[in-house]
This record gives structure tokens, sequence and C-alpha cells, in this order.
């Protein structure tokens, strides 16, 4: 409930998935200066979405299903410095 009143019913307004999450704040952020690339952890986003998705990706993280595999393939990959990031994007992919 908190999700759609954060971002409403009319998604018209996202052209892609990948703009509603970097609405959300969970696209990372590319600076690139004279070929040098840096990243960031993560963005300002919706505070409100963000603390929700946390929440489902730690509850989804506990079972045994397709979420939950892919939360633990994120995490496997991005390691334990990005829990938070990779939960986010395996609940925000539902």
């Amino acid at each position: 409930a908190v999700i759609i009143s954060e971002i409403g019913v009319d998604m018209s307004r996202f052209p892609s998935a990948k703009h509603l999450a970097a609405w959300a704040g969970l696209a990372p952020g590319n600076n690139e200066s004279a070929g040098r690339r840096r990243r960031s952890r993560h963005r300002k986003g919706n505070t409100h979405v963000q603390s929700i998705l946390i929440e489902a990706a730690l509850a989804a993280s506990r079972t045994r299903t397709r979420l939950g595999a892919r939360f633990h393939r994120l995490h496997r990959r991005f390691g334990g410095r990005a829990n938070n990031t990779a939960g986010k994007k395996a609940a925000f992919a539902v």
C-alpha cells in the first residue's frame, strides 16, 4: 500500500522499469571523467519506498521462493557490502 501511495497507479509517467528504479534511488550512479569511472553505492531517492523494499527483501530472503533465490544470488555477487541494494533490487524486480 505504501508503494502504491508513493508511486501512484498511473505508471505511464515512467517509460520503463529502469526509469522507475532510478526514481526510487535503486539505479547506481556512474561518474566518468577523463576515462576514469567511479560508481556510487546508492542514490538519493524516495526514502519511504526504499525502507519498504528493504523490509520486503529481508522477508523474501527468509523464504524458499524464486524471489528468495534471486536475493541470495545477488547477495553472493555483491557480497555483504550491498545487502540493502541487492535486496531492494530483488524486491523491486517483482
